[in-house]
């Protein structure tokens, strides 16, 4: 039997690193099958053969992974296998955390334990569970923490001089790191680590780092870097597992959107969906819908109705920034007391909200509200948020959205300072433009016509109308009857 069960799960073993994920499969469960009849439950061959299956169905798009493995790690606990445990803890993932939104506290847990085992040394596997753990705890609460925890596995990694182990921690921690006033050194950090997990070799990290740096591009502004890196990642990740497929895909919407082809993005969203749900995502609806609601927006919609959106958020309690959808739908009908209830029910605050991994989207969304509403003091205290981030974008990673400059411009539209609010949203118009972003620019050709029509100096009355025609064709693109809605107030209140 000892023979017999070394050799299988040594064929298994060559098999899965030889990418034969169906043999490797059977082989692993030929392991356990045989483990089985002798009745022998607690032995260190169990556990390497119930990893090897929980990878060989996870790179599958096998759900049962999860399972599998938590039985994989609670056994080597129980046995006191270190190695194993690391091993078991540490396939345990897709690569990002958990659930957007969330925390998985069997996985924490598990990782927890497996730090105490390994030991306060810095270690290759130290590194890499320290890694794992910040990924876990990002929607916890505490964003100390999961920066804290992603600095110490990459200085440890950097120390102990492992390129491989770099690029490994590197990838798993580029959203735990993701931080507004890290915004500049993070671009350079995921340029770092995209080189160091193209020397891998590993399509899986080729595709990983290139998520968070193309994400760290467009906060910065950079959209001719962010277009490039996320062709790179979509081409990259038709070869990888279904997950990081998936995962590829979904991120390529945010070019689609941006480029106002917004029956495609829906379809190709639609697709995603499927694909998501057949592999188990848990993150597949919330995915769709956060997409969803970038073609919403888009087309000048809010990105849900408020109960849509209150459903939503009350899924995902750790993603605070979540619920701004709802404030935003109930501005945009006019419900300030509902806006004010929700506010008080949930503790939001756009000062609390800038420290959420989402660069800028707290601010953001209230700056919206405040224009909605016409609130003055909410608008003013959004503007003070954002100006030092001029140049930026605040964003979800999964779509595009508008620079910082059109939420001041609109802030500065309710205060009333027409001369700022011309200039902001001059800006932002010139941005999208050069950015091809056209799926956004209606929105900012009518805006900034709002405010010359309110500045209403010489010259202005004639480009107001320019702009309000470049506006209303531009909806018309895209199938935004909504703002050619607004192009027509727009038209009536020029006239008046």
């Amino acid at each position: 039997m000892t023979r017999a069960v070394h050799y299988t799960l040594s064929a298994g073993e060559q098999a899965l690193a030889a990418r034969a994920l169906a043999d490797a499969e059977a082989r692993f469960c030929q392991v356990l099958e045989v483990l089985d009849d002798v009745e022998l439950a607690d032995c260190p061959e169990r556990v390497a053969a119930l990893c090897g299956l929980g990878e060989c169905q996870r790179d599958q798009g096998n759900p049962a992974f999860r399972a599998t493995l938590l039985e994989a790690s609670r056994l080597a606990l129980s046995l006191g296998e270190v190695a194993l445990l690391v091993r078991a803890v540490l396939a345990n993932s897709r690569g990002i955390m958990s659930v957007v939104g969330s925390i998985d506290e069997e996985r924490i847990e598990l990782v927890e334990v497996a730090l105490d085992a390994v030991g306060g040394e810095p270690s290759g596997e130290r590194a890499r569970l320290l890694a794992q753990l910040a990924s876990e705890v990002c929607f916890a609460g505490d964003h100390e923490r999961r920066l804290a925890l992603a600095d110490e596995a990459e200085s440890m990694a950097r120390g102990l001089g492992d390129l491989d182990l770099l690029a490994w921690v590197l990838a798993r921690t580029g959203f735990a790191v993701m931080s507004i006033d890290r915004a500049a050194r993070l671009v350079a950090r995921g340029a770092e680590a995209t080189h160091l997990a193209d020397a891998t070799g590993d399509p899986a990290l080729r595709v990983l780092t290139r998520v968070w740096w193309s994400s760290d591009l467009l906060t910065v502004g950079d959209i001719a870097g962010m277009r490039r890196v996320t062709d790179e990642l979509v081409a990259i990740g038709e070869d990888c597992s279904p997950t990081i497929r998936w995962d590829a895909r979904s991120f390529s919407i945010r070019l689609l959107l941006l480029d106002g082809r917004l029956d495609e993005a829906h379809r190709l969203n639609d697709e995603c969906l499927a694909l998501g749900q057949a592999i188990g995502e848990p993150d597949a609806t919330m995915w769709w819908a956060a997409l969803v609601s970038g073609e919403r927006t888009s087309r000048g919609y809010p990105g849900a109705t408020a109960d849509e959106a209150a459903a939503f958020a009350d899924q995902y309690p750790g993603a605070p920034t979540w619920r701004m959808a709802q404030v935003q739908a109930l501005a945009f009908a006019g419900d300030a007391e509902g806006v004010r209830r929700v506010i008080e029910e949930y503790g939001l605050e756009p000062e609390k909200l800038v420290a959420e991994p989402f660069p800028l989207l707290g601010a953001s969304g209230f700056a919206d509200a405040a224009y909605r509403l016409g609130d003055r003091e909410l608008a003013a205290r959004c503007a003070r948020l954002l100006q030092p981030h001029r140049g930026k974008r605040a964003h979800y990673l999964l779509a595009t959205s508008f620079p910082v400059e059109f939420a001041l411009g609109r802030c500065a539209l309710v205060t009333g300072d027409f001369d700022e609010a011309a200039e902001l949203l001059a800006t932002a118009c010139h941005v999208l433009e050069a950015a091809g972003a056209f799926g956004l620019l209606p929105q900012a050709h009518l805006a900034l016509a709002e405010a010359l029509v309110g500045r209403a100096g010489d010259g202005d009355h004639e480009r107001v109308l320019e702009l309000i025609n470049l506006g209303r064709l531009g909806a018309q693109s895209i199938s935004a009857p909504l703002l050619v809605e607004r192009a027509d107030e727009l038209t009536a209140l020029a006239g008046s």
